[in-house]
């Protein structure tokens, strides 16, 4: 099969064009995963000599020499016997070597290993250099398949282990300290090489790894796994961050799982005794992965904002912000959000009847959350408005009243709005200058607790739907008159 590459420029055409345009027609059905180096040749006519191609420059004399004409690359069907030669025109020989050519680093620990027959992909019965073909395209190792620890299965550790990358061979080495109960020292602990032995200077444990010919796959190339060290109670490497990533999918399925059941947790399964900060901290940490920082929310809140008014139009969103210095970020102060939907909905069909409350926030940033109710036809709550201030103050109760009125207006068409709230400080100056109109009153719950704070008088809510003085007075237990 003959591909041709067209619209080739020789005064413009690369070498990194070279490369590409070979690769996409000789590699596309080759596996993402098999590890190869490719050299590039430019046979010479008349001659059994060949001009290695490995610059701009050498893409200029592969022209000259072939008389400028443009080069058509033969890939044959079969991958491993293909070639890219033609009679008349330029060719491109690619030739893709297995081996340790890519590792740039220098340990004897790399020479020791030597795999086994079972790993070669050499021919038997055949000698050296039979059934081998000096103009071979390709040539590779194919690997192994690679170790992934299962959850609850003991680790094991052999030479000769295919791990992922480097990152996955540290994790499992670390799990592996952590469940032998051993410290280790890390001699080496590069992206090209891993080496480590025992803290103890008596122990001949030892481990070496580094990558494979693809520069990714790390291999252990040698290993003496044998303890004769003490096994230790506790484990530096069991810090909050690996506690949280083992209990990740626990805690993500049950986020209220107390801290005595972790310290069960750990103690049956890895053999480790973690403190009550620890295992604080990691519930902590693996909380954050699953819901979110707090700190980093905020940063999305003017996308959130924008979004509203993307997909809901006519919505209302104002986010406040403070700056106390031009060197410093604009630090969250409060946000109103008023959907559309809900604030039209509630002149449509509610109540003239408007209840305002806030309550506490609990998080490291705390705040109030205020929300605006109605009651529709049914007597059910619905949502008018909400929004989320620093404190309940007048400052904060006016940002939140004059953004509702720009959403519902000062009163209904009919009559005017009726507010129900409790005995917030400043509330009813708030109430009189955003809506002059509107009449004001107070929570018969509120009232109610507040007279048992304040007084020795008992109070139930009964009494405020008392239609009698005598029913008032037994339910709130006063003395009756001319007692």
């Amino acid at each position: 099969m003959v591909h041709t590459i067209s619209n080739v420029d020789p005064d413009k055409y690369s070498y990194i064009k070279l490369l590409q345009d070979v690769g996409e027609l000789s590699l596309s059905h080759v596996s993402a995963v098999i590890g190869f180096a490719i050299n590039l040749h430019c046979d010479i006519p008349g001659s059994n000599d060949r001009m290695t191609v490995s610059s701009d420059l050498d893409v200029l004399k592969m022209f000259e020499i072939h008389n400028n004409e443009a080069f058509v690359p033969s890939v044959g069907e079969n991958l491993r016997k293909s070639t890219c030669n033609t009679a008349a025109n330029p060719s491109v020989n690619v030739e893709v070597h297995g081996g340790d050519d890519f590792s740039d680093f220098d340990s004897n620990d790399d020479d020791e290993y030597s795999p086994s027959s079972d790993d070669s992909s050499t021919d038997e019965g055949k000698g050296e250099g039979e059934g081998k073909s000096t103009s071979r395209v390709f040539e590779y190792n194919l690997y192994r398949e690679e170790y992934h620890a299962r959850k609850g299965d003991k680790i094991v550790l052999k030479s000769g282990q295919l791990f992922e990358n480097v990152d996955k061979f540290r994790e499992v080495l670390r799990d592996y300290t952590i469940q032998e109960g051993c410290s280790i020292i890390r001699k080496k602990n590069e992206k090209a090489r891993v080496t480590a032995h025992c803290v103890d200077s008596s122990c001949i444990w030892r481990i070496h790894a580094s990558p494979l010919p693809d520069g990714v796959t790390y291999m252990i190339k040698t290993y003496t796994g044998e303890h004769t060290c003490v096994r230790l109670q506790s484990n530096s490497n069991a810090n909050s961050s690996w506690i949280a990533k083992k209990l990740g999918e626990t805690i993500k399925t049950n986020p209220d799982i107390k801290v005595d059941a972790m310290q069960t947790y750990f103690q049956k399964t890895y053999g480790i005794q973690a403190s009550r900060m620890q295992l604080y901290r990691a519930k902590r940490r693996a909380l954050d992965e699953i819901e979110g920082k707090h700190r980093s929310s905020y940063t999305m809140l003017p996308m959130y904002a924008s979004e509203i008014r993307r997909t809901n139009p006519g919505s209302l969103v104002k986010i406040e912000c403070q700056r106390p210095s031009l060197l410093m970020n604009p630090l969250f102060k409060r946000t109103f959000i008023a959907f559309e939907a809900l604030f039209k909905g509630f002149k449509a069909g509610c109540r003239p009847f408007i209840g305002i409350d806030g309550c506490d926030l609990k998080g490291p940033y705390g705040g109030v959350l205020l929300a605006a109710m109605s009651l529709d036809g049914n007597n059910g709550l619905f949502l008018i408005a909400m929004g989320v201030v620093e404190s309940e103050n007048r400052d904060s109760w006016g940002f939140f009243l004059q953004n509702l009125n720009t959403v519902i207006g000062a009163h209904s068409s009919e009559v005017p709005w009726t507010f129900m709230s409790d005995q917030q400080k400043g509330f009813d100056r708030v109430i009189a200058e955003t809506f002059p109109e509107a009449t004001h009153r107070r929570c018969c719950r509120h009232l109610c607790a507040n007279i048992r704070t304040t007084t020795s008088i008992g109070c139930s809510l009964h009494g405020s739907q008392a239609t009698r003085s005598q029913c008032f007075t037994k339910e709130l237990d006063l003395p009756a008159s001319g007692a």
